[in-house]
């Protein structure tokens, strides 16, 4: 199909796309965040006199058979309680060529306040160590539209108060993140703890990603032919049926264990990697990372 010209009109202006006829709904929702900033997950798009919210009956549905026309202006509100959840996403999983000559590495993510969100970025937002403020966004969204499920009970904190929270750089992530970026990627997140050699599944999806768990920092598995292979080619989403893939996971927190490279948050001697000043136990030294913005934690024997 032809090329059609639209007007977009949001909150900072108006301006001319040019797009596709046979164009989906998530290529226009692509083309508008180009145009005006807003993101996918939070645009309402309306169209028509009087305008009314575009409701396809899938997100791949054209253009054409939604009757937007060569020269209609699309309204653009944004609402960022809008459910990211409309937005699916299916990661395939990434294999590297050389199967036989590969195997599973352990990639560093910065230790901050972040690693979680960096780690899930790393893997699932093409090698990103950066995605962390995104990421929380994505988070906020799915609580603020759904607070029954995200509920006070669960999260700790009033669904606003909690979203409010997890925004700010120096709030951790935990459970609940977890397994609402499996939901939103719709993959399955895989922790694998260094300490219990265990692994906790959040999410049920046919692929996967691993992370690495030291009762502190999260970090991502990934497999390439070595750990000075160029991080580009390394392969971050695993069939979930992969057994072999989940035994050399575990195999890998089993040598971490051994070499001590975890820390032991029972009653354990911490010391901060930044300052050096020394703390009893998880909760001394969560203060001080709230209240410092360090967040790179040792244990120390007494």
């Amino acid at each position: 199909m032809a090329d059609i010209t639209l007007q977009v009109r949001a909150a900072k202006g108006a301006k001319r796309i040019t797009i596709s006829a046979s164009a989906s709904l998530t290529q226009l929702r692509s083309t508008v965040q180009e145009a005006t900033g807003v993101k996918p997950e939070w645009q309402v798009l309306k169209a028509g006199y009087p305008p009314k919210p575009i409701q396809p009956l899938s997100p791949e549905e054209t253009l054409a058979a939604l009757g937007i026309r060569h020269g209609e202006t699309i309204i653009v509100e944004e609402d960022k309680t809008q459910p990211v959840a409309s937005l699916p996403i299916h990661p395939e999983p990434i294999r590297p060529s050389n199967p036989s000559q590969s195997s599973l590495i352990r990639r560093v993510i910065a230790s901050d306040n972040s690693c979680l969100f960096n780690a899930v970025g790393y893997a699932l937002e093409g090698r990103r160590r950066d995605a962390a403020s995104e990421l929380r966004d994505i988070i906020a969204g799915f609580i603020l539209s759904d607070p029954v499920t995200y509920n006070e009970g669960l999260l700790g904190k009033v669904p606003e108060v909690y979203c409010q929270w997890i925004r700010l750089p120096a709030s951790w992530g935990g459970a609940p993140e977890l397994a609402i970026l499996a939901q939103y990627y719709q993959v399955q997140i895989a922790c694998v703890s260094i300490q219990t050699i265990r692994i906790d599944q959040f999410g049920d999806s046919p692929n996967r990603i691993y992370l690495l768990y030291d009762n502190i920092h999260y970090d991502i598995i990934v497999r390439n032919t070595s750990p000075t292979a160029s991080e580009a080619s390394d392969a971050t989403i695993f069939p979930s049926s992969d057994s072999t893939t989940e035994a050399e996971a575990l195999a890998l927190a089993r040598d971490l264990q051994q070499q001590r490279q975890f820390t032991d948050l029972t009653g354990c001697a911490l010391m901060c990697g930044v300052c050096n000043q020394g703390f009893k136990g998880q909760k001394e030294a969560i203060r001080h990372g709230n209240e410092t913005g360090h967040m790179n934690f040792q244990e120390v024997s007494r």
